[in-house]
């Protein structure tokens, strides 16, 4: 709520930076506070990922920030109603991605993929 008002003061790079700040943040504690109290009681220290199934969501994060780069900068670093338009669509064809291909079709076959060993 605060990039709004804020947004509305006229304050359109504060407002960007704040939101931007606070997901960084909301990341973080939301993720990062709850695995590491998890992972020592479940999981002894320790969980395996396996670096192949990260490959398909690192190159769409780069695309996104290419893109956010672009509207910017294509935008005389004003957000406009068009920049937040195309961020917006970004993130629904992201989340479509996700939850459709990836949860619902499985078309990495990650599902039938064999777990990973811990050694």
């Amino acid at each position: 709520l605060s990039s709004i008002v804020v947004a509305r003061q006229g304050l359109g790079d504060m407002a960007v930076a704040n939101a931007i700040g606070s997901n960084v943040f909301d990341i973080w504690l939301g993720l990062g506070v709850p695995w590491a109290i998890l992972l020592p009681i479940k999981y002894g220290g320790r969980i395996c990922v396996r670096t192949e199934d990260l490959t398909v969501n690192i190159l769409i994060l780069f695309g996104v920030l290419f893109s956010y780069i672009t509207c910017i900068v294509s935008s005389g670093f004003k957000l406009t109603r068009t920049v937040g338009l195309v961020l917006m669509i970004s993130y629904v064809i992201y989340a479509l991605h996700n939850i459709v291909l990836v949860w619902v079709l499985d078309v990495y076959g990650w599902a039938d993929a064999p777990a990973c060993t811990l050694a």
